[in-house]
């Protein structure tokens, strides 16, 4: 049992913990894959919606990248010192119009790391876009118009195409992720 219904649930990348995200129990809840107990929970202020995890060097994990509730940004939680080290808004879109209906309360709703570790994608309802940071920086690297209302994003096995599913325009974007173009639109 967890605090609060789940929203999704994840596995680090060396498949030791199965994480849990609660919207309304506010609540980060990593459970021991080996003994199914929780081995720490992290409250956050606010609900929790798509988080990924960033790969230590030795396939460990290292942080965890979380979209929270009504913030149009990125929570960023230390794994070893189990606590959130830093939170940073996404900047707006000069010429993108900002969306603020329909977003069921989650302005930005995906997330994708490179298989190389070098990438962090992440997708912005209110302005269509899917936002680069570079690893483990996290300097902006660019956007990309991804369609309206982006929900998820993911990866070709080799990480060179991103594809972002838009609920808004009931379409998908391709997007090559080395350059950050557009390389495809399928309704």
């Amino acid at each position: 049992a967890v605090k609060g219904a789940i929203h999704n649930v994840y596995v680090t990348p060396d498949g030791k913990y199965v994480v849990s995200g609660s919207i309304p129990g506010r609540m980060i809840t990593v459970i021991d894959q080996a003994t199914e107990t929780i081995a720490w929970e992290l409250p956050m202020s606010a609900g929790i919606r798509p988080m990924i995890f960033e790969r230590a060097a030795d396939g460990s994990t290292s942080r965890i990248f979380v979209q929270l509730s009504d913030y149009h940004g990125i929570a960023v939680v230390d794994w070893a010192a189990r606590k959130e080290v830093s939170r940073f808004e996404t900047p707006a879109i000069p010429g993108e119009v900002r969306h603020t209906e329909g977003l069921q309360a989650a302005p930005m709703h995906g997330f994708a790391i490179t298989p190389d570790g070098k990438l962090l994608l992440a997708t912005s309802k209110v302005y269509s876009t899917m936002y680069a940071y570079s690893l483990p920086d996290l300097k902006p690297k660019g956007t990309v118009n991804v369609g309206q209302h982006p929900e998820w994003v993911t990866l070709t096995p080799d990480g060179k195409v991103a594809y972002v599913a838009a609920a808004g325009d009931n379409s998908v974007t391709a997007v090559e992720t080395a350059t950050l173009k557009v390389i495809a639109r399928i309704p």
